[in-house]
């Protein structure tokens, strides 16, 4: 028996806030929303399905903190204040250093309490083998349901500590976005036109730049506050300022054997080269073969994802090129960059155009041999012509002639099939099968 219902997040209506919400509510929790502004959260709620948080905490069995670094202390101060005892009381913030120390001055109050962060950003379309790092602190049933629910969303659960927690993102995070920081402001400075340059890339320099666009494209205000308050970035920034110099000196010289050394030790820290390698090797062949299967498809019809809406674009493919896509969705054309999208498995089209297309349908009656399973011709038919196809009627009577039956069949399809060229394929695989059309 499940331990939560109610789910209160503060902060729910931002982007963060607002992508857990929709995620918990999918898993059958009942979700609240609280906002410092009550007339935008009502009316967010209204529109997304949520519930307005109007003040109850005794009704609410999990708390999450959704806000950003530089408020969550003053919220969870404010909020444990009203919170019954068991609940479960947890935040989101990136930095951990200074929220932890502070949530554990709550242990042995009554309270379940954690630290959690999911290592991805809001515009993903699943949390499947997403990293999500994890700080216990206080456990109990409920913490464990949570846990389960990551689980269950297909998360790889990753369990630590503060200092640990930081010092690692200090990397993963902190150097990663001051590079593309500081790659942007070369990019500006130099006055780079990125659409000319996109006529002369490489599957390097094309994840290169989508790299650099999720980070200054998204949320600039959030990716700040990460560099800013994580206390080991500090030194990260300084030993890229140091590195950056000694390797514009050994340039300056043109010392062609320092340089070459210096790539050299570099490459040491990469003790699994060959996984790194891999690894960069799929993401340079997932760019290909986007272009391959869309290059194939040019003049059909196709569905795909665009990764920075999450937008589904259906159309007929018009042109590609080694850098976008252009469809055309009625009179409309839609270009797009191949870095921005996801291609999408036979399962989903189906699933989607069965949402969003109008099914018709097409009957057909005729004459066979008495003996034909009517069940089994209605698979070969759906087989072959690759529709829906299923029996509505086997007819048998005197006044058709002896040892023969009608059978009539139902086609269904979509109404952006081609409906002359289905019926002209049934029909002809009625003929071929040796049966008489009625």
């Amino acid at each position: 028996m499940s331990e939560i219902k109610n789910i209160l997040i503060i902060g729910g209506t931002g982007d963060f806030g607002s992508f857990y919400a929709k995620l918990l509510k999918k898993n059958g929790f009942e979700v609240f929303i609280s906002s410092t502004n009550a007339e935008r959260g009502k009316a967010y709620c209204k529109k997304a399905g949520f519930n307005f948080f109007g003040g109850n905490f005794e009704a609410m069995d999990v708390v999450i903190v959704s806000v950003p670094n530089k408020f969550a202390l003053k919220i969870i101060s404010d909020t444990v204040k009203k919170i019954k005892k068991g609940t479960l009381l947890f935040d989101l913030c990136s930095v951990k250093s200074f929220v932890v120390p502070e949530l554990e001055k709550l242990k042995g109050q009554g309270f379940e309490l954690a630290s959690i962060h999911p290592m991805h950003g809001p515009r993903i379309s699943s949390i499947a083998n997403y990293p999500v790092v994890l700080i216990p602190i206080e456990g109990g049933k409920k913490l464990e349901e949570i846990k389960s629910f990551f689980n269950g969303e297909k998360a790889r659960l990753i369990e630590s500590g503060a200092k640990e927690h930081d010092k690692t993102l200090a990397i993963v995070q902190g150097l990663t976005h001051y590079a593309q920081f500081v790659s942007a402001a070369v990019l500006r400075e130099m006055k780079v036109d990125l659409k000319k340059t996109m006529d002369f890339s490489s599957p390097n320099y094309a994840l290169f730049l989508s790299v650099i666009s999720r980070v200054i494209l998204q949320n600039p205000e959030m990716y700040s506050q990460i560099q800013l308050s994580n206390p080991y970035n500090k030194e990260v920034r300084e030993v890229f300022s140091k590195k950056t110099l000694e390797l514009e000196k050994i340039c300056e010289k043109e010392d062609f054997d320092g340089l070459k050394q210096k790539i050299i030790g570099c490459a040491k820290v990469f003790d699994s080269g060959e996984e790194v390698l891999l690894d960069s090797d799929r993401a340079v062949g997932a760019l290909k073969s986007i272009f391959n299967s869309l290059k194939e498809h040019t003049g059909d019809r196709f569905l795909i994802e665009n990764l920075n809406t999450h937008n589904f674009h259906y159309g007929v493919v018009e042109k590609v090129t080694s850098k976008e896509v252009t469809i055309l969705e009625g009179k409309r054309r839609v270009v797009i960059a191949l870095s921005k999208i996801r291609l999408i498995n036979k399962k989903e089209v189906l699933e989607w155009r069965k949402n969003n297309i109008l099914e018709i349908g097409l009957d057909y009656s005729f004459l066979t041999n008495e003996a034909v399973d009517a069940e089994t011709i209605a698979q070969i038919f759906s087989k072959i012509v690759k529709i829906d196809v299923s029996v509505i009627d086997e007819y048998k009577s005197e006044k058709l002639p002896i040892g023969m039956k009608a059978i009539t069949i139902k086609t269904t399809f979509f109404a952006d099939d081609d409906k002359k060229v289905i019926d002209a394929k049934i029909k002809e695989l009625i003929k071929n099968l040796g049966f008489e059309l009625r």
